[in-house]
């Protein structure tokens, strides 16, 4: 077949998102295709997610099926991105609220720790964090295998996510799988998505960024490595 070539916004991003005068600090991951993966950032942890496809074309990086998932909201935002991207450098534009009648602006500059692949291995261990779904967000313990494998329980509820993480070429981000055990979480959402280490105010934090094949619901998990 004919292989695409790279998205010319492909990389790991952070800066900030702003409407209506507030400002939001997010991290965005764009893979090789297109997919893009946005983290809201409060206090070492996520408030909010942003999921769609895009690509970039004479400079300018596009994606109209954009969808913002806040978790305390019963569904997703739509929204349209128009910016400018000068690869591994900076993307700046608008984000365009097509329900909400509102447009703001991003602008994000390049982590080029995208570029330093980070070994599976490296990932084993226990970890405390949170995982976030539009229905639920909770404290979890999390163990990752040296495999990739992992296991998130709730302290709470007890719900069991159940996973795996896989390395995507020569780079600091994983595909991510996410399964719910409907017995003890109430839900058996499936979703696909993305992992990355990435530092928050000098803290290296495990992010899980993931929907369902639908599109209707997202997991979003910020987990800290306990040390032995």
């Amino acid at each position: 077949g004919d292989e695409k070539s790279p998205d010319a916004a492909q990389g790991l991003w952070s800066g900030t998102s702003t409407l209506e005068g507030d400002t939001s600090e997010v991290t965005v991951v764009v893979l090789d295709d297109g997919t893009y993966y946005g983290i809201y950032l409060t206090n070492n942890s996520g408030t909010g997610f942003l999921q769609g496809t895009g690509s970039t074309k004479d400079g300018k990086f596009t994606s109209t099926n954009g969808l913002d998932f806040e978790s305390d909201d019963d569904e997703p935002f739509a929204f349209k991105l128009s910016t400018t991207v000068t690869p591994k450098s900076g993307i700046s534009g608008s984000i365009e609220y097509t329900s909400l009648q509102e447009t703001g602006t991003l602008e994000l500059t390049y982590d080029a720790s995208y570029e330093a692949a980070v070994p599976l291995a490296s990932l084993a261990g226990t970890y405390i964090g949170n995982f976030t779904t539009l229905e639920s967000s909770g404290l979890v313990e999390l163990t990752v295998e040296s495999s990739g494998t992992y296991r998130a329980t709730d302290s709470d509820t007890g719900c069991v996510v159940d996973g795996a993480l896989k390395p995507r070429g020569a780079t600091a981000v994983f595909d991510l799988t996410v399964s719910y055990d409907q017995a003890t979480c109430g839900t058996a959402l499936k979703g696909t998505g993305v992992a990355y280490v990435r530092s928050f105010k000098g803290n290296p934090l495990l992010w899980f960024a993931g929907v369902n094949s639908s599109r209707s619901d997202y997991l979003l998990g910020v987990a800290q490595k306990q040390i032995p």
